[in-house]
């Protein structure tokens, strides 16, 4: 019998996780984002954000190839982030 199930990378299911953040709830995986768009435009620079860092764990997190390069993987992550914020801002109207 074939698996008929889709892959669902972590960051999908973190989208419904929720965490106290500075006294308000926060999506983990939009904080994530976030984060990961800011290590990958250090990396982009040549830093690395933290001694164990590695571009293809973070790209397998929100379901990247790994092999994408860090320009198109920084414009991906920020138009994710651009479409979940005015999804929110839509939200709470």
């Amino acid at each position: 019998m074939e698996n008929t199930q889709k892959f669902k990378p972590q960051f999908i299911k973190d989208l419904d996780e929720y965490f106290n953040f500075n006294g308000n709830p926060m999506s983990r995986g939009f904080y994530n984002l976030v984060i990961s768009i800011r290590d990958f435009k250090l990396y982009e620079k040549g830093l690395k954000p933290f001694g164990g860092w590695k571009p293809t764990v973070a790209r397998e997190y929100f379901g990247i190839k790994p092999r994408e390069t860090t320009k198109n993987t920084i414009i991906l992550l920020e138009g994710w982030r651009d479409i979940l914020t005015t999804e929110m801002e839509k939200s709470n109207e």
